[in-house]
């Protein structure tokens, strides 16, 4: 088998971000679309871009009888932000493009060891293909990471989760320490997750509903095909955008089923970011977006200029398995 088969079959087969929410469910299957219209550039209020992104998941836990359980998945996202230039319409001066589309290609396995009744321990490995694919399945649009996670359960009411995550994205190595908790603060009121990825409020309304504040913080960087950024003033350049933000929703979960159910999510955007380097501005590398080892700057081009915190109108339709 040629070697970069081997390669595309290795990044498939990492396909899928590991759901590492602490919380009452598991989720097999999860599709959702998030929408962000009409944020204005810092310098230029008359422009806008618009922000889209979808991701499909699929994990697939195999349990053995010991409480263990071997850990796959696969998942693919796609990112679009599209410009709209009033006072800057788009010419060949704005090649570097006014609607890109990145895609991830995400790949996971790994297994789940239950030591004890009260402490657990979950190793993954993942790798992903991320870039606009424009010049297809090239050596450098592959990353590589993996994360451990232990589980400790504190009582009935609360179980604390830490570990450590590794990537190797684009602008360096990145390093994230995370701490969980699972604290049954009543028979209606829960707080789950990981951070800094994300953390969830949840307040139980009944069987059908459950509502609450939800924060996450993505990280995500994408190859540029050298192809599509093409300057008539200017060699063509090796680059990749760097996507990162705190989102805060409000959340309605609706249970059509026992395992089927309808999420709908309104939320704001803090300190967002969408940049543009070249590919030999990188940190050696990055704990919990903290550079060290290097320093980076932004190539200015009309896309991916600074803008405005936004609207985040979210929607998604998940199979959970229910783990109480």
């Amino acid at each position: 088998m040629q070697p970069r088969i081997c390669i595309l079959i290795i990044s498939i087969w990492t396909l899928v971000s590991l759901d590492v929410n602490a919380q009452d469910f598991y989720t097999i299957f999860n599709s959702e679309i998030e929408y962000s219209p009409n944020n204005s550039y810092t310098y230029e209020p008359n422009n806008s871009v618009n922000l889209q992104e979808n991701n499909t998941d699929l994990s697939l836990p195999i349990p053995r009888k010991n409480g263990d359980a071997f850990l796959f998945g696969i998942g693919a996202q796609k990112f679009r932000p599209t410009a709209n230039f009033v006072d800057e319409p788009i010419t060949k001066d704005t090649v570097y493009s006014s609607t890109y589309q990145f895609y991830r290609y995400r790949l996971q396995a790994g297994y789940s060891k239950k030591w004890s009744d009260d402490f657990s321990s979950v190793v993954i490995l993942m790798g992903r293909a991320s870039s606009d694919m424009l010049d297809g399945y090239s050596p450098d649009i592959y990353q590589y990471g993996g994360l451990v996670l232990f589980t400790k359960k504190r009582s009935d009411l609360i179980t604390y989760k830490f570990g450590l995550y590794m990537n190797t994205e684009f602008f360096g190595l990145f390093i994230v320490p995370l701490f969980g908790v699972d604290w049954k603060m009543s028979d209606k009121w829960r707080a789950f997750g990981v951070l800094p990825a994300s953390m969830s409020l949840q307040y139980y309304m009944n069987k059908s509903f459950r509502t609450g504040l939800m924060f996450k913080a993505p990280t995500n960087t994408y190859r540029v095909s050298e192809t599509s950024l093409e300057n008539p003033y200017e060699d063509r350049i090796s680059t990749y955008v760097h996507y990162q933000t705190n989102n805060l929703y409000l959340y309605l979960d609706c249970y059509i089923t026992k395992s089927i159910v309808f999420t709908a999510k309104l939320g704001r955007t803090i300190f967002r970011g969408v940049r543009l380097y070249d590919s030999d501005d990188v940190f050696s590398f990055n704990i919990s977006g903290i550079g060290f080892g290097g320093t980076r700057q932004p190539i200015p081009v009309p896309v991916y200029r600074d803008f405005s915190d936004g609207w985040l109108l979210n929607a998604s339709i998940a199979y959970r398995f229910n783990l109480e």
